[in-house]
């Protein structure tokens, strides 16, 4: 017996080549469920206004502005007067020639006062001496301007005098009684300077009161020589003169105006005259008759 084996014919599909890549895995796409979430759609940016609306929001700040304007100036015709105006203005600002500004003359320097070598004097008229500095000196364009401040008062002008030909002026100024601060300003094309440093003068005219303290007017003393104590303006001279022998002795009164003088005496009477000059040259006289016994 035969045994015949069927022979079918077997349709096997050939593989791709490989790439060396794995295949892709298909995955079926999920059905919706209330837990998850759908699929995300792009957002869509708004574009803005439309031109329209544009328009009309400019116009109707341009109607707000024009009504404010119209309220605050009065009326239709101040509207039209002040963009009138505004307009005018703006025209005007380009089209003007700019003005040319007014050159500047410099000020110059502050002159200088001669410092007096004793205030105080009796005389009412002194000179000043004034220094100005050299790029000024003989300037027919400028003069100097004399300033008077009395006692607790302001500075004044009294008085104007032309610039010498020298560094030098001279100018004649008359005193009041009491205090006198001067000071001097240089007057040009370009201002006043600053004044120059204070020169004080006190007039004085009133001769200094002076007290004798000792001796006692007709004392006797014993002695060869007498001691002068007394008080007068401070910083006066003294001098003490005896006439019954011609002797005689200076001194000075301290600040505090005390002074004491040692003077030689003869043996009877003794006529003695003490003499204080201020330092204003003012004098004062004093006398005292004393006895040295024999």
């Amino acid at each position: 017996m035969t045994t015949r084996r069927d022979h079918r014919q077997t349709h096997v599909r050939p593989r791709p080549p490989s790439t060396g890549r794995p295949a892709p895995i298909k995955v079926r796409p999920r059905s919706p469920s209330p837990t998850r979430l759908s699929v995300h759609k792009p957002i869509q940016r708004s574009r803005g206004l439309p031109v329209v609306a544009k328009l009309g929001l400019l116009a109707a700040v341009a109607v707000l502005g024009v009504t404010v304007l119209y309220v605050g100036v009065g009326g239709l015709g101040g509207v039209v007067g002040g963009i009138s105006a505004s307009l005018a203005g703006f025209v005007t600002s380009i089209t003007a020639a700019p003005t040319p500004r007014p050159s500047v003359v410099s000020i110059s320097d502050p002159p200088t006062l001669q410092q007096p070598a004793e205030p105080y004097t009796a005389e009412a008229t002194v000179d000043l001496i004034v220094t100005v500095p050299s790029d000024v000196v003989g300037d027919p364009n400028s003069r100097l301007r004399v300033y008077l401040a009395l006692k607790d008062q302001a500075p004044t002008p009294i008085q104007e005098a032309p610039l010498s030909v020298t560094a030098q002026t001279v100018i004649p100024v008359e005193l009041t009684k009491g205090i006198n601060d001067f000071s001097v300003t240089i007057v040009g094309p370009g201002g006043e300077s600053d004044p120059s440093p204070v020169v004080r003068y006190v007039l004085d005219q009133a001769p200094a009161k002076v007290t004798i303290y000792s001796p006692e007017e007709g004392s006797v003393v014993n002695g060869p020589t007498v001691e002068i104590n007394g008080k007068t303006q401070a910083r006066s001279t003294l001098i003490a003169r005896n006439a019954a022998n011609g002797a005689s002795v200076n001194g000075a009164a301290a600040t505090d105006g005390l002074f004491t003088l040692s003077l030689p005496i003869s043996t009877g009477t003794n006529e003695i005259t003490i003499t204080a000059t201020d330092l204003a040259g003012n004098e004062k006289r004093e006398q005292r008759t004393i006895t040295l016994r024999p």
